[in-house]
């Protein structure tokens, strides 16, 4: 198979890549994708870990993942003619904020990176095969250049930053434009494939027959903090110190103080303005 004899290309093409710089390229879908290409891994010089701390991974130690010719555990699956796609959900509703894989790539190409929405369910997509779901992102990333497995982190930003809702299954979908080189995304044994809420696929079904996971992290953002005229907001009440202690702010601008109800409209300078207390 094509993969299998992968390794030997990059050995060629090193030498090359070692006397130029490669970059990897944004295109814009909904919004724009920055992409950072953290470095190569290697049994002998890792990373055992992914970059920042993310949500979510299908092992966290993503040299793992590496396939038997460079002396890992895992395996890949060849992003050529068809679609691969990783399965995941969140325990609580987040917000997506970058996607990390780790591949080796055979030459310059543009790659198209899907998310979709499969809905509410009791139980995580880990087996059978998927079709439809709703489409939250759709955007490319174009590389120039080949080179051998390294983490590849996708941020996305604008409106590509979705919403993710605690019970739905997710799935995010990679494939190559026909003119672009493939490239080669590596994926965790069976065994070693600990996240328990996903699974790879392959043209909609899972890869290989096999329960594991492709080598990928989720970055999501935490939520903002709600405020009111500066101050957090926890549960509807804020701490407003010696100005007015603690008030009730649920139904701002009329706002519960200790004096009773006093309206407040939000502006920055409520704390010095004129404001009124009044019976509600």
């Amino acid at each position: 198979m094509e993969h299998f004899n992968l390794h030997s290309t990059m050995k060629n093409l090193f030498p090359v890549l070692a006397l130029t710089s490669f970059s990897l390229l944004a295109a814009t879908g909904f919004g724009a994708v920055e992409v950072t290409n953290h470095g190569s891994v290697s049994v002998e010089n890792g990373p055992t870990a992914w970059p920042g701390t993310p949500l979510l991974a299908g092992n966290d130690n993503p040299v793992l993942a590496l396939p038997s010719d460079h002396s890992g555990e895992g395996g890949v699956e060849a992003v050529d003619s068809t679609y691969v796609a990783q399965s995941f959900r969140v325990a609580s509703d987040t917000t997506l904020d970058s996607i990390a894989l780790m591949f080796a790539s055979g030459g310059a190409g543009s790659h198209s990176i899907k998310v979709y929405d499969l809905g509410a369910s009791g139980t995580a997509l880990t087996e059978g095969s998927y079709t439809g779901g709703t489409e939250l992102v759709s955007t490319t990333f174009t590389i120039d250049a080949g080179f051998d497995y390294s983490i590849v982190e996708l941020d996305f930003t604008e409106a590509d930053e979705v919403a993710l809702m605690a019970g739905h299954n997710y799935l995010f979908e990679v494939s190559k434009d026909p003119d672009g080189a493939a490239f080669y995304w590596a994926r965790f044994s069976e065994t070693n494939s600990t996240y328990a809420d996903g699974a790879l696929f392959k043209t909609g079904t899972l890869a290989n027959g096999q329960n594991a996971d492709a080598a990928f992290a989720v970055y999501t953002k935490a939520a903002a903090t709600e405020m009111w005229l500066g101050y957090p907001i926890t549960d509807d009440w804020a701490d407003t110190g010696d100005w007015l202690g603690q008030v009730y702010v649920k139904e701002a601008p009329w706002i519960w103080t200790d004096l009773g109800w006093v309206y407040i409209q939000e502006s920055s300078d409520s704390e010095t303005g004129a404001w009124g207390w009044f019976v509600k």
